[in-house]
């Protein structure tokens, strides 16, 4: 006959490991999922929207566990941004759009889009962006179009404009910008 001691030994690993794989499971998938979920809901609240990438409905993770589908695009235009809801922006790497015209959107706040790395549009048109706000885009390597109108950019501000790589459509008018300032976008 079996030690039952032994068993109970045995058991209470598999008891542990099993704790130990619920967790790992907890930490990677569904503590970011309720970060997107939060985040989705914050937007909302401001009023702002979000435009799902199509065919995402048919994920057993969407289905079944209602997960979010993966957010192709988030208008958050004349919302009552907080730096918060900008941070949570990070848990959508997969936007390619984001519109924060005529937002109450900083400087400091463009820290949080370098997680936004598949970013292709953005809009900061009528912000209080400067200079100093410049060179956090330049983590942007997908970004093709960027809209500064209204912004408090000058010459100085286009050089660090001037290393995105992929930029292809740059909005700059009511700006400091100079006709001289201009040459800083030879690189483009």
């Amino acid at each position: 006959m079996a030690n039952p001691r032994r068993w109970r030994r045995i058991s209470l690993r598999a008891a542990i490991g099993l704790v130990f794989v619920c967790a790992i499971f907890f930490a990677w998938v569904v503590r970011p999922e309720h970060q997107r979920q939060c985040a989705l809901v914050q937007i909302k609240e401001v009023g702002g929207t979000v435009l799902f990438s199509p065919n995402t409905d048919d994920s057993l993770l969407v289905k079944y566990l209602h997960f979010v589908p993966k957010a192709r695009g988030v208008n958050l235009e004349k919302a009552k941004l907080t730096t918060d809801l900008v941070a949570r922006l990070g848990w959508f790497p997969e936007l390619t759009d984001l519109d924060l015209g005529e937002t109450e959107v900083s400087d400091d706040d463009l820290d949080h889009l370098r997680y936004l790395t598949d970013l292709r549009f953005l809009r900061l048109d009528n912000t209080a962006i400067t200079d100093a706000g410049l060179p956090k885009l330049v983590y942007l390597q997908q970004l093709n179009s960027l809209w500064l109108q209204g912004t408090k950019i000058t010459d100085g501000g286009l050089k660090q404009v001037a290393k995105i790589p992929r930029l292809a459509n740059l909005l700059l008018n009511s700006t400091g910008i100079s006709d001289p300032g201009l040459k800083n976008l030879t690189p483009l």
